[in-house]
């Protein structure tokens, strides 16, 4: 789909108003939010169900400090079952708080499958000043992997309100009455090793869109 792109005006930058960091600013005095991540989905709450449950810091959002709290297993559900997973969070929430929740699974899952050294099977731990888990046993320190992603942004003719844009449409289901809504959106996707972002992003374009990108 060929979108005529009108004048657009700014939007706020994501990073006014979310900073991923990996302790708690020293002194902070304002509120705090809980992502209680109860196997991929998050019930939101400003109190912790349960302060025995494992915890990693995710990022201050307009002044509050989110934490991610692991909900075990077999432990009760603290949101009675109104935990939402990300697609159904996406829409009921700002821009900045679904980074936050998706960061929050993110980091949880990341801790639950490091919970073991890699290198001796002994268990591990949080690595003190920085998102690691520590070796209690010989030290290693595994850190969460990074997947580079890329996006890409197609357009056809000079700056202004007569340019074009490619766009790809797709669904999205929000979880709100089975309703299914149509999205269009840039091309993307991840990026893989031995690959410069303007060749991956040229072959995404070929793969997807059967064009050849100038």
């Amino acid at each position: 789909m060929v979108l005529r792109m009108a004048t657009m005006s700014l939007r706020p930058n994501t990073s006014d108003f979310y900073s991923p960091v990996n302790d708690e600013p020293a002194g902070h005095a304002g509120p705090r939010r809980y992502v209680h991540v109860i196997g991929s989905t998050v019930f939101i709450d400003d109190q912790v169900a349960d302060d025995g449950w494992p915890r990693h810091v995710v990022g201050v959002v307009n002044g509050e400090a989110w934490w991610a709290i692991d909900v075990p297993q077999d432990a009760d559900d603290p949101s009675y079952g109104s935990a939402l997973d990300l697609f159904s969070y996406f829409g009921r929430s700002s821009e900045a708080e679904w980074i936050a929740a998706g960061r929050a699974v993110q980091l949880v899952e990341w801790a639950r499958t490091h919970r073991f050294c890699g290198r001796c099977g002994s268990p591990t731990e949080p690595s003190a000043g920085e998102r690691g888990m520590k070796c209690l046993t010989c030290g290693l320190v595994a850190y969460p992997r990074v997947a580079p992603a890329m996006i890409t942004l197609v357009t056809r003719g000079d700056p202004g309100p007569d340019q074009e844009a490619l766009l790809a449409t797709g669904e999205c289901d929000f979880g709100v009455h089975n309703v299914t809504v149509s999205v269009l959106s840039a091309g993307g996707g991840f990026s893989v090793r031995l690959m410069g972002p303007d060749e991956r992003s040229a072959g995404q374009i070929l793969s997807h869109a059967q064009l050849l990108v100038k």
